[in-house]
């Protein structure tokens, strides 16, 4: 529905997948409809330490230009702003990658995928 703009103006959904046991399909499920499109998802992953931050992540993932934008295996905290925006914003968005100047990105061709089975998140991201 998101691709066929059949919901103009709507807030963009985010594709949850949630379960209380590890091994119990979720990430599947993911790859699965992902193959239904013939793509390939891009994987985030939340960093604990080192360079780049999640909201860095989250802006190459869109600037890759990949359908299919995945949030796998989340544990603990699971905040960010940036993507609240995306899915609750405007259609686009500004980013900014390391050695280049801000960019407009549009987010209203991008589908987010999170899986988890003990994340915390904030309010606008699940």
């Amino acid at each position: 529905m998101k691709l066929g703009n059949f919901l103009p103006g709507a807030d963009f959904p985010l594709d949850i997948g949630l379960g209380d046991q590890s091994q119990s399909g979720k990430t599947l499920r993911t790859r699965i409809t992902v193959t239904i499109y013939g793509e390939r998802a891009y994987t985030v992953t939340v960093k604990k330490g080192g360079v780049g931050s999640l909201d860095e992540s989250i802006a190459s993932a869109l600037c890759s230009g990949k359908l299919f934008i995945l949030y796998d295996n989340v544990r603990g905290d699971f905040e960010s702003q940036y993507l609240e925006s995306i899915l609750r914003g405007t259609g686009s968005i500004t980013a900014r990658l390391p050695y280049h100047e801000e960019i407009e990105i549009q987010t209203d061709r991008s589908i987010h995928q999170f899986t988890s089975n003990s994340a915390k998140t904030n309010k606008g991201c699940g």
